[in-house]
């Protein structure tokens, strides 16, 4: 295996494991603390609803009500609390050691012996794998991007993997969902919905 591929599969590796970590800290910060910003929120909106007849319409009564059932949808969520931060936790620390090794090999030789370090490398994938949790709540992929690229120490993994903002640092879905929401606008005005 030539070195800089062994580089890449560590960096490559290490944004799994950081990816996978901030996805299961989005969840569980979802999960806790999306209900307090929920239910907030819309007591709020209902006292200026007291003094506001348009807060107090029949369509944004309608669009708190289903709001609020998002709590539900939460609550429900929060039976895997435990397995999202044990997960999170894991990951982080894989992705430190993937950190590690990546310093270790970037000092070796051009033409050195990589087998140690590519073992090592295998090691710790099986651990991302075994360490990974598949089902999240929604939206948690978003959140996790954000997480990801603005909160965490990447700098490494991005100087080999060389992250672009709408292919990489943009989830797919958030710009689909906002052209998708673009064009519905659009198209109310174009047709005067009301």
């Amino acid at each position: 295996m030539k070195k800089e591929d062994l580089i890449y599969q560590i960096a490559t590796s290490a944004y799994n494991a950081g990816f996978g970590a901030k996805k299961s800290f989005a969840s569980l910060d979802i999960a806790t603390k999306g209900p307090n910003v929920i239910g907030w929120t819309l007591m709020t909106l209902g006292i200026f609803g007291l003094i506001n007849e348009w807060i107090s319409s029949k369509y944004i009564s309608a669009a708190t009500l289903c709001i609020g059932a998002l709590t539900y949808y939460l609550s429900v969520q929060r039976r895997d609390l435990k397995k999202w931060e044990a997960s999170g936790v894991k990951l982080t620390k894989i992705r430190d050691e993937l950190g590690r090794l990546y310093v270790e090999v970037k000092g070796l030789e051009v033409d050195g012996d990589f087998q140690t370090h590519a073992s090592r490398l295998s090691d710790l994938q099986d651990r991302i794998n075994d360490s990974s949790v598949t089902q999240q709540v929604n939206f948690s992929g978003w959140f996790a991007h954000f997480k990801f690229f603005a909160e965490a120490q990447i700098r490494w993994i991005d100087d080999e993997l060389n992250f672009k903002l709408f292919r990489d640092k943009i989830p797919a879905s958030l710009s689909l969902a906002i052209l998708i929401s673009f064009m519905s606008i659009v198209v109310c005005r174009i047709l005067g919905c009301n």
